[in-house]
């Protein structure tokens, strides 16, 4: 027993130095090590794994308050969070035990500052003997999502990070008028790969929300922009199988994985957008969804690592701007878009949509969408903004659009 839970720590620690020092998906990091059969039932891992990085933001910042001169170098910052996660909440872990497998594996490199490791965990646990209840999210983030959902509804969605998001599955039933989907708490990789290969979809509500909003019809061409992983592709094909679909992606390696979950089923372009969308004629496309790169605030339920390497003034506006002004040109008169973004951040949503019907006049904004049950938005400037209160874990705003029988810049 004791062999095994100390393989527990190794992976889940492992995959934190994956996510916070080299960048990598959180969920492309839990699937590496739920993939090991004898991972697959281990609850532990991603239970350890989704703690530490949910209460990231109380315990990092403060460990500067035992710490006299340069900052800690950020390996080190991982294994005191690591291991003070677990003197909080691992009842088979005592603190005693935490302190001394800590202290065992401190990199050879930083032996000298054994001491201050010591030091900063006990002192640390001494001034803070309680873990919040809720994580503590980054000030920045809390204000502008207070802004525009409301106080009441950041209390209830933060009081969700202490829980293992849930799986969801869409399968093709109902998929044209109403979302079918079911809910699992956990999906080990073999699960996933055979529900892929029955055709359901696996996302969170609010990605294949994107796709239901453009309500493809049989026959049209329609362009899915920065498609991959490729959930709103195959969103789009399961709702609407006979459409004639391109789904474009920057990134060669996730281009690679687009086609393969694609199959023959569409055409994969790996191309920029903004370039790709210069090369298609003018007015001979019917529907586009662009589901835009964008500051991503709103997916830190499902990726709290996300928030590690962000700050309040980052956000891609003026690349979004760019992608719509060119998916004008390509849309044939009457044509419809489906802009999203995975984030609340004014810049990107409520300020760019009414930037764009200010500067911009060959759109028409649809202000009579519906949402579908049981999924709820409120109305945000231009557009909607989709409050995962019932069910899905992401905050994601919406903006339907459709082009002008004559238009432009005016």
């Amino acid at each position: 027993m004791a062999a095994r839970v100390e393989d527990d720590r190794e992976l889940v620690y492992r995959g934190l130095q994956r996510i916070v020092v080299q960048g990598e998906d959180r969920e492309a990091v839990l699937q590496d090590i739920l993939s090991r059969p004898e991972n697959q039932e281990r609850a532990s891992l991603p239970f350890m794994l989704y703690g530490c990085l949910r209460h990231w933001y109380y315990i990092e910042p403060r460990l500067t308050e035992f710490v006299r001169g340069k900052p800690l170098p950020v390996e080190l910052q991982i294994l005191l969070v690591f291991y003070l996660f677990q003197a909080f909440v691992m009842d088979s872990v005592p603190v005693y035990a935490a302190r001394s497998e800590m202290m065992n594996r401190i990199p050879r490199k930083f032996k000298g500052l054994k001491g201050v490791l010591d030091g900063v965990f006990q002192n640390f646990l001494r001034k803070y003997p309680v873990l919040p209840e809720m994580p503590i999210l980054p000030k920045w983030w809390e204000s502008s999502l207070t802004k525009q959902a409301g106080s009441e509804f950041v209390l209830e969605f933060s009081s969700r990070f202490a829980q293992t998001p849930p799986v969801y599955v869409f399968s093709a039933m109902g998929s044209r008028e109403t979302l079918h989907f079911e809910k699992y708490t956990q999906l080990d990789k073999s699960e996933r790969n055979q529900k892929i290969q029955n055709g359901d979809v696996i996302c969170d509500p609010a990605s294949y929300l994107a796709a239901w909003l453009l309500k493809p019809t049989s026959d049209e061409v329609i362009l899915d922009l920065c498609a991959a992983p490729g959930n709103k592709s195959m969103a789009l094909l399961q709702i609407c199988p006979t459409i004639k679909l391109t789904s474009v992606e920057i990134q060669l390696a996730r281009a690679k994985i687009l086609k393969d979950r694609l199959k023959d089923r569409a055409t994969v372009v790996h191309a920029d957008a903004l370039e790709m969308l210069d090369s298609v004629d003018e007015g001979s496309v019917d529907a586009i969804l662009l589901d835009a790169p964008c500051s991503a605030w709103g997916t830190a339920l499902l990726h709290p690592e996300y928030l590690i390497h962000k700050q309040a003034n980052q956000n891609e506006s003026v690349l979004q701007m760019k992608l719509l002004r060119n998916a004008f040109k390509a849309l044939r008169n009457g044509g419809r878009l489906i802009y999203s973004v995975c984030t609340f951040c004014e810049a990107e949503t409520v300020k760019l949509g009414q930037a764009l019907m200010t500067d911009f006049q060959g759109f028409e904004v649809n202000r009579d969408l519906v949402c579908p049950a049981p999924l709820k938005w409120i109305s945000s400037g231009p557009g909607y903004l989709l409050l995962p209160s019932l069910e899905g874990s992401s905050v994601f705003w919406y903006m339907s659009l459709t082009k002008k029988c004559t238009g432009g810049d005016e």
